[in-house]
């Protein structure tokens, strides 16, 4: 915990080389792009933390950050997905 805005940081820049790549994150923005007021360059800074998770049990899924363009307007979230070692895992949207 004492580095979680590190952690917060990674979590961005993969979601920003997925967007760049057309991945979940590029899905997510053109999902999303009519309820926000921001071109894909801004859409990652856009994006608001509302969950972080962590499961000390599970090695390949320890610690997830939930991000979503506005809690009140979409159920569906960006989800990033770091293992033990804090290593990126993948990015899926989730609802």
């Amino acid at each position: 915990l004492n580095s979680i805005e590190e952690h917060i940081e990674l979590a961005r820049k993969e979601l920003a080389k997925d967007l760049k790549e057309n991945g979940s994150t590029k899905a997510y923005y053109d999902h999303h792009k009519e309820l926000i007021d921001v071109d894909d360059q801004e859409f990652i800074s856009s994006l608001h933390l509302k969950r972080i998770g962590f499961y000390p049990d599970e090695k390949d899924e320890f610690v997830i950050f939930d991000f979503t363009v506005d809690k009140n307007a979409t159920d569906y979230m960006i989800v990033v997905v770091f293992d033990s070692e804090i290593s990126f895992v993948r990015i899926d949207i989730e609802s």
